[in-house]
C-alpha cells in the first residue's frame, strides 16, 4: 500500500516531537527546591484521552487535509505538465508562424525581383525601340537631306551654267 506524501510529512513533523516528549526528565525550579514530577494517574489519563482522540481526528481533520493536500499537489503538477505541453506546442506553432514569414518575405523578395527584371527588360527594349525609330528618322531625315542637296546642287550647277553663259554673252556682247 502507498503511502500519501502528506502522511510523510506529517510522520516526519510528529517523530521529533514525541521523542523530545519521552525524553523529558522532570522539571526543576530556578532555584533547585521545587521539582514538579508528573503525576502518574493523570499522565495515564491524559495518554489514554489522546489515544482515543487520534483516529477521531486524524479521521475528521487529517485525512481529510492531508487529501485535500495531495489533491492540490496533484492539480499543481496536472498544470505545469499542461504548462509544459502548451509552452512545447507555442515553439512548434511559433517556429512554423517563423517559416511562413520567411517564406512570405522571400517570396516576395522573389516576385519584386522579377518584377524589377521585368521592368528593366520592358525598359531595355523600348529603349531599343526608340533608338531605333531614332536612329530610322536620322536616316531618313540624312537621306532626305543628301537628296535635297544633291537637287540643290544640281540646280546650282544649272543656274551656274546659265550665270556663265549670261556673263559670256555679256562679255562677248553676243548670245550663246
Amino acid at each position: 500500500m502507498k503511502i500519501p506524501r502528506s502522511t510523510r510529512r506529517l510522520s516526519r513533523s510528529l517523530l521529533p516531537a514525541a521523542a523530545t516528549w519521552l525524553y523529558a526528565g522532570p522539571a526543576r525550579a530556578s532555584e533547585g527546591a521545587l521539582e514538579l514530577v508528573p503525576q502518574l494517574p493523570l499522565l495515564m489519563a491524559l495518554l489514554l484521552l489522546f489515544l482515543l482522540m487520534v483516529a477521531p481526528v486524524n479521521a475528521l481533520l487529517f485525512r481529510p487535509l492531508l487529501r485535500m493536500l495531495d489533491e492540490r499537489a496533484d492539480r499543481i503538477a496536472g498544470t505545469r505538465n499542461r504548462a509544459e505541453r502548451l509552452d512545447e506546442q507555442s515553439v512548434v506553432l511559433r517556429t512554423r508562424y517563423e517559416r511562413a514569414l520567411r517564406e512570405a518575405r522571400d517570396g516576395a523578395e522573389r516576385a519584386r525581383q522579377e518584377r524589377v527584371e521585368a521592368a528593366r527588360s520592358q525598359l531595355q527594349a523600348r529603349t531599343g525601340e526608340a533608338r531605333a525609330a531614332a536612329e530610322q528618322l536620322i536616316d531618313g531625315a540624312r537621306a532626305e537631306l543628301a537628296t535635297n542637296l544633291e537637287d540643290a546642287r544640281g540646280q546650282l550647277a544649272e543656274q551656274a551654267r546659265e550665270l556663265a553663259r549670261e556673263a559670256a554673252g555679256r562679255v562677248l556682247g553676243r548670245p550663246l
